[in-house]
């Protein structure tokens, strides 16, 4: 992977290897990770994660369930089968998953349930592509999403034996951090840890919807979207279940978004500490001189805002 490219064809060299699923999948996860962990540095402590497809291995790694290495080998190891198999795509339909169900062509099924209206199907390119142009309901938005693999359908059956194989060869540990599975939607025991329960997240449906309403049972809980954009805080934001008392924060922008991703990251955890966090400033400076701001009719030894140094 092309870190730091020399000249412009490198560079188109490098967003055409992230665009793949081998390439792009274990870049994504790096990005979670770290962040995810820079976060626990930081001071976050939280009541418990989830994550949607590729985002339940950063958030069970984070959890504890796999080490680091483990995970990230993983990560690759998916993306690799996921890249062996035939041509796959993905579609957003705008309907209850009981009204999707009869209107699928056979070979594809479900391959997400984001809303109680939002559903993703999924199978192999030219059935997706048949069913978002034949699609028989006109006023229900219907759309091909950009990516670039039939996930959690029948495409992937002739890998699950691979898969697992790998599996197998890992050490995984009961999680450390409470888990919301996108697998069930409710609490994941301790199954996780299996080979079986992998496996099963790869062929099943996402259930991210439940695994929502799951999370609205914490009381004024703050929802914290770790990795670039919004696409989960969105999903978040039109789940009913969802009540004002639930703040929903990003902590990067979206990659077409220019705004810093100092400048988010850092209100995100001005958010989290207007929020209740108590955060760990000592580890967030990392030894940086600190600057002082005083509020106005207070002497600086009174009242003051300590802010990160690069923020000012």
């Amino acid at each position: 992977m092309i870190v730091d490219p020399a000249d412009g064809t490198a560079a188109e060299r490098g967003r055409q290897a992230l665009a793949t699923i081998a390439v792009g999948q274990p870049a994504v996860f790096a990005v979670e990770y770290a962040l995810g962990k820079a976060l626990l540095r930081w001071g976050v402590r939280p009541a418990a994660v989830v994550g949607h497809s590729l985002g339940a291995y950063a958030a069970a790694c984070l959890a504890g369930v796999f080490s680091f290495p483990d995970a990230l080998g993983l990560v690759v190891e998916r993306g690799r089968l996921l890249q062996s198999l035939p041509s796959g795509s993905m579609a957003a339909v705008g309907l209850p998953e009981s009204e999707v169900l009869p209107l699928l062509h056979e070979g594809m099924g479900i391959g997400a349930v984001n809303g109680p209206e939002q559903v993703a199907v999924s199978g192999p390119t030219d059935l997706v592509e048949r069913f978002v142009r034949e699609f028989p309901l006109p006023d229900v938005e219907v759309k091909l999403l950009k990516i670039a693999t039939a996930g959690h359908s029948s495409l992937v059956d002739p890998v699950l034996d691979a898969f697992e194989e790998h599996l197998r060869g890992l050490r995984m540990r009961s999680p450390e951090i409470p888990v919301v599975s996108d697998t069930t939607g409710g609490w994941a025991g301790e199954e996780i840890a299996t080979p079986a329960y992998w496996r099963a997240h790869m062929r099943r449906a996402v259930r991210f919807h439940d695994a929502l309403g799951t999370l609205a049972a914490l009381e004024a809980a703050v929802l914290l979207e770790v990795g670039p954009g919004l696409t989960l805080t969105s999903l978040a934001r039109r789940n009913p279940a969802l009540s004002q008392d639930h703040q929903m924060i990003q902590t990067l922008p979206h990659p077409a978004d220019e705004t810093p991703e100092a400048s988010v990251l850092l209100s995100a955890l001005g958010g989290l500490w207007l929020a209740g966090s108590d955060l760990d400033w000592v580890a967030l400076h990392g030894g940086r001189d600190r600057r002082r701001v005083p509020l106005p009719g207070h002497p600086f030894e009174r009242r003051e805002f300590l802010l990160p140094a690069a923020a000012v």
